[in-house]
């Protein structure tokens, strides 16, 4: 699983209430353009680190997610120099399925929101299966 490194760190609750996780990344320079925006090309390794410090909260065994489908709404320009925060939590969960809602911050701003589709395969047929009904998410 993902570790958080230095230039992210996560704070996530797993209470049924509160299923969010946030993950506090400081962008990088190279992430910028030459406006000192954050480039596109950031958001999705971003999300990505978010939906696993989310993942480590989850009482989740023997399940091998990919990504099916990713949805981006860029919203607001985000700049370097200022922290980011990806907020991560549960919309639904199907038979072989989760939905997350991800939102990435700067200030008190939403700047992109993503929608994303988790699938559990089985590793050898590479086809979706079951999620077992002790999976807590």
């Amino acid at each position: 699983m993902y570790k958080a490194t230095t230039e992210a760190s996560a704070k996530c609750s797993s209470e049924p209430s509160n299923n969010v996780c946030e993950l506090r990344v400081s962008p990088r320079f190279c992430e910028t353009d030459m406006n000192g925006h954050i480039s596109h090309t950031a958001i999705a390794p971003w999300l990505e680190q978010g939906r696993f410090s989310w993942l480590e909260t989850m009482d989740v065994k023997d399940v091998w997610f990919i990504v099916a489908r990713i949805e981006l709404d860029f919203c607001r320009e985000m700049y370097f120099g200022t922290e980011v925060i990806v907020r991560t939590r549960l919309l639904s969960r199907g038979n072989t399925s989760v939905s997350l809602s991800q939102d990435v911050c700067q200030g008190d701003e939403v700047c992109v929101r993503a929608k994303v589709v988790l699938v559990n395969i089985d590793r050898t047929s590479k086809t979706p299966r079951k999620l077992s009904d002790t999976v807590s998410v």
